[in-house]
């Protein structure tokens, strides 16, 4: 045989597929199943709806029953608007005025648009937020208003100033020029530095410093305050007119404010210890008023006898030796044991060399100081400093205090001295001389005057001439010269 079969029925209509013969159940596969002339039919196929916009949604109102979906048809409908393919079951709902997810409602849920109460009406909103699809009326989109009852206030306002934050920074007048103002307690027109405000106005009990500086050093007296700068004066147009004063009374206080208590009233006064309107020149005190005890006057030449003063009679009988009127002479033009040329007064008209100056490094007062500062040796001959005086009569030697080694009359030696150096005084010829290599110390030297010499100009001399030992010479002092009378 060849292979092939004789089937005792007949009637198959596909006779290449098993599954296809009469009696075959049919079954939806577009396929005439059972042989009968017609294709899936009695099974029932899915239902699908017309997709016009290819969302994957169909219209529900065009529909067809098929075993499978016809080309343009989904399986699922709902799509309330087959022409707009962002609108259909599932969409997002937005704000744009249509059923976006076919729910039925439109832009329902408030929308997803943020809104501010706008009281005031400026564009800018405060508070919580709203979701709304689109302002309203009393809404803004913008917020951060803080202060929605005035317009004029928001975040886009300009900065004026005038003590507001006009555009809501959190800051006030930022970016403006302000002025410094200043707490005036006592309302004098002067301010005190401690408690200074910058402001566009000045706040209620602040003044602005128009004083350059000058501040109030007691703002709860409106007396003591800064005087007025010499070119703005007192005019009634500088904020009110000024009050007053400099120091003009003698009160320990600081009326003025610069620092200085009293001052241009004080006076310095001198110890009147034996009452007769002469004062000590070596006891005073610089005080207002006058205390008791004290005068203006300092020529009182012993103020322990009301009876020698300047201007006391000098009874040219007594010739007692006794400056009776403050003169170094008594009646008869002797001298008197008072009679000294310190430095302070200037006596004897010193002159002296670049090496000498008169200097206040003794402990003593001032005195005629040699410190060649500027190193070197003396001039040839030596470094001298002279003066003059007239000789009076019972005068019987002019004693000197030279300070070797020791200007400041500590006991110590000075640094870098010319210890080799000597210290030579003379007058009329008369000579004395203190070193070389004297000790560290004070030395009285005394010169004898000849009686003939009475009334007659003497002319003293002091001269260093240094030594060997070290190029700088310095260290001595000249202190308490002495008309020693007899």
């Amino acid at each position: 045989a060849d292979g092939s079969y004789t089937a005792l029925l007949n009637g198959d209509c596909d006779d290449a597929a098993a599954s296809i013969h009469p009696g075959a159940a049919e079954i939806c596969n577009g396929k005439d199943d059972n042989c009968d002339g017609q294709t899936d039919e009695g099974v029932s196929g899915g239902t699908y709806y017309q997709d016009a916009d290819g969302d994957g949604y169909g219209n529900s109102s065009v529909v067809l029953t098929s075993c499978g979906a016809p080309a343009g048809y989904v399986a699922l409908g709902g799509d309330c608007n087959d022409g707009n393919a962002n609108v259909h079951p599932g969409a997002a709902e937005i704000c744009d005025g249509l059923d976006d997810n076919c729910n039925g409602q439109t832009d329902e849920n408030g929308g997803t648009s943020l809104f501010y109460v706008d009281g005031d009406g400026d564009g800018y909103g405060a508070g919580p937020s709203v979701a709304l699809c689109a302002a309203s009326g009393g809404y803004a989109a913008k917020n951060g208003d803080c202060n929605d009852q005035n317009a004029a206030i928001n975040p886009g306002a300009a900065e004026a100033c005038n003590g507001v934050d006009d555009n809501c920074n959190g800051q006030t007048d930022e970016g403006l020029t302000l002025t410094k103002f200043y707490p005036d307690k006592d309302g004098d027109g002067f301010g005190a530095a401690a408690g200074m405000v910058k402001a566009c106005v000045a706040p209620a009990g602040y003044v602005a410093d128009v004083w350059s500086g000058n501040f109030d050093c007691d703002d709860t007296d409106p007396g003591t305050h800064p005087s007025p700068l010499p070119f703005f004066g007192c005019f009634p147009p500088f904020f009110g007119g000024c009050q007053g004063p400099s120091e003009t009374k003698c009160d320990g206080k600081d009326n003025d404010c610069d620092g200085k208590v009293d001052e241009g009233l004080t006076k310095t006064y001198f110890k009147d210890a034996d009452g007769d309107g002469y004062g000590n020149p070596a006891l005073t005190e610089t005080v207002c008023p006058t205390p008791s005890g004290w005068v203006a006057n300092n020529t009182d030449c012993n103020d322990g006898d009301k009876t020698i003063h300047p201007g006391a009679l000098d009874d040219p009988a007594l010739c007692d030796g006794i400056d009776q009127n403050c003169t170094k002479y008594d009646a008869c033009g002797v001298c008197t044991p008072a009679m000294e040329f310190d430095f302070e007064s200037g006596a004897m008209g010193w002159s002296f060399d670049s090496g000498w100056r008169v200097a206040s490094y003794n402990t003593s007062g001032q005195a005629l100081v040699y410190n060649n500062a500027g190193g070197g040796y003396a001039q040839t001959g030596g470094d001298v400093a002279s003066g003059s005086f007239t000789m009076p009569e019972g005068a019987v030697y002019l004693q000197f205090v030279i300070y070797y080694n020791n200007i400041d009359d500590d006991g110590l030696g000075d640094t870098y001295v010319d210890t080799g150096a000597t210290v030579t005084v003379n007058v009329n010829g008369n000579t004395a001389t203190v070193g070389p290599n004297a000790g560290v110390g004070a030395y009285t030297v005394k010169l004898p005057l000849d009686p003939a010499w009475k009334n007659t100009t003497l002319t003293p001399t002091v001269t260093v001439v240094t030594g060997t030992t070290n190029t700088w010479t310095g260290g001595y002092a000249v202190d308490s010269i002495q008309v020693v009378c007899n």
